[in-house]
């Protein structure tokens, strides 16, 4: 009897082990897919949680396409962290395409961007995603949006294309699916004028039904480049028939639309003289107001021809006649040319002087397009999950910010309201960012922290963008306190 207990006390004891041993084995095989991905993101709070989560997924995940996405979000919310990762996984994984690839889509040079995509090219040669880090890097070269300095638009890029000509043929002739690569191809031989090559280009793209290749306008560019100057004319003069008839121009409008669109065909298909002349012939024409704007485009186009003499004079001329976009000039690829100028400096300030002359204005103008209605009532849950209801506020100015997380134009006016909340936000004052459109609310609690922004964040809904009859965003609704 004795013996007996004993053996089931042995028994239990290891049947015990085993359930832990099960339990254990099941924690460490833990699946990284992206419906856990998904899961984990909703129920984060903290942008340590944030980073941790990143961190964790990026280390396990095998799939290609989840680490894309992971790679993406953390760059978003921990740009540093993110590139050195990426950076150390590539120094200890230097026989690896993947590597190559992954680090090469997060480094922040371009340069560096293509060494690494020629690299995996070379180890990797008919992976299509060698092809998508160099041509997706020179497509961000030829926009200029990659904070490139001026002498690597200048002088580094016609260099660096010419090294990977034989890559850009090898995308034109064995295209992965769906054809987006080719639209960097189609730019890669107008700017080389080989404009034979961009319209295989563009008929293959066309075919295989890629979105970029839909629209004829590529067409008008092609026309431009190979200077069929009556076949472009013909086709601008429809597009602008078509823009009247769709009410999109006024018929009084219609020379202007004609003109600077035939211009901006003709610089995109690198014609830049004729576009020059054509908005030249334009200005003669055109209110004050309008010569701004012009003389500003043909400040482009002179900087995008090599004339950086010609374009600050024109810029001179924009600002003279009331531009006021400073910081757009700034950031505007087109003008890295200028920025060495002496007089690049002095005609910034007076764009800024010109949009603190307007500011009346504008302000002027935005009271004009109050509406006279009452506000729809909402009850909308807060980052702790407290509700927030409007009727609650009666008697305040709402500020209602409706936003996403992935809307650059969004983010890039959050400084401006947060700087408004600082000064005026209180007891009569609530200003609410209004989160909406989003995959992973938990991404907006942790851009709020990130930035340590003060406005106050609101979870939104479809049912709510229905009601504020918002159809894109940014969105910026102002309730008085009458409601």
């Amino acid at each position: 009897m004795m013996r007996l207990r004993s053996m089931w006390r042995w028994s239990r004891t290891v049947l015990f082990a085993t359930s832990v041993l099960l339990l254990v084995s099941a924690c460490s095989q833990k699946t990284y897919d992206k419906a856990g991905y998904d899961k984990e993101m909703a129920d984060v709070e903290t942008l340590q949680e944030y980073i941790d989560l990143h961190r964790t997924y990026a280390k396990h995940v095998e799939d290609l396409n989840l680490q894309r996405i992971i790679q993406d979000n953390w760059e978003e919310m921990d740009e540093d962290g993110a590139r050195e990762f990426y950076r150390k996984h590539y120094e200890t994984h230097r026989d690896s395409p993947e590597a190559a690839y992954l680090y090469g889509r997060i480094v922040d040079d371009a340069g560096r961007a293509i060494e690494l995509a020629r690299e995996t090219i070379r180890a990797k040669p008919e992976w299509e995603y060698g092809y998508r880090l160099l041509l997706g890097t020179y497509n961000q070269m030829f926009r200029h949006s990659r904070d490139l300095k001026p002498e690597e638009v200048l002088v580094t890029l016609p260099t660096m294309l010419k090294e990977d000509d034989a890559h850009f043929h090898y995308v034109l002739e064995n295209t992965p699916a769906g054809g987006e690569l080719l639209s960097t191809v189609f730019q890669y031989f107008l700017y080389t004028e080989r404009s034979v090559l961009s319209v295989k280009a563009l008929n293959k793209a066309r075919d295989m039904g890629a979105r970029w290749a839909q629209n004829d306008d590529r067409y008008g560019i092609i026309f431009a480049a190979q200077r069929q100057d009556d076949k472009l004319r013909t086709a601008v003069n429809q597009e602008a028939d078509r823009a009247v008839e769709a009410g999109r121009v006024k018929p009084e409008e219609r020379n202007d639309y004609y003109l600077q669109s035939l211009a901006s065909y003709y610089a995109d298909g690198f014609q830049y003289g004729q576009a020059i002349e054509i908005l030249s012939q334009l200005v003669k024409q055109s209110s004050r107001e309008e010569q701004a704007y012009l003389y500003y485009n043909l400040a482009c186009f002179a900087a995008r021809a090599g004339d950086a003499d010609k374009a600050i004079r024109y810029l001179e001329k924009a600002a003279n006649k009331g531009y006021t976009e400073a910081d757009w000039a700034r950031k505007d690829g087109d003008l890295y040319a200028l920025h060495g100028s002496d007089q690049w400096e002095p005609t910034l300030e007076l764009m800024a002087a010109n949009a603190g002359n307007n500011m009346d204005a504008k302000k002027r103008e935005a009271l004009a397009e109050k509406i006279e209605k009452d506000a729809p009532g909402w009850t909308l849950m807060d980052a702790s999950g407290n509700p927030v209801t409007l009727s609650d506020l009666q008697g305040s100015v709402v500020v209602l910010d409706f936003w996403a997380t992935w809307c650059g134009p969004c983010r890039m006016a959050m400084p401006e309201i947060n700087e408004f909340t600082r000064e005026h936000g209180g007891d009569k004052v609530h200003v609410y960012s209004v989160n909406v459109w989003e995959n992973a609310p938990g991404k907006a609690r942790v851009f709020m922290e990130k930035h340590d922004y003060e406005m106050t964040l609101l979870f939104g809904s479809d049912d709510i963008t229905k009601l504020y009859e918002v159809t894109g965003i940014p969105t910026l609704v102002v309730i008085g306190p009458d409601g």
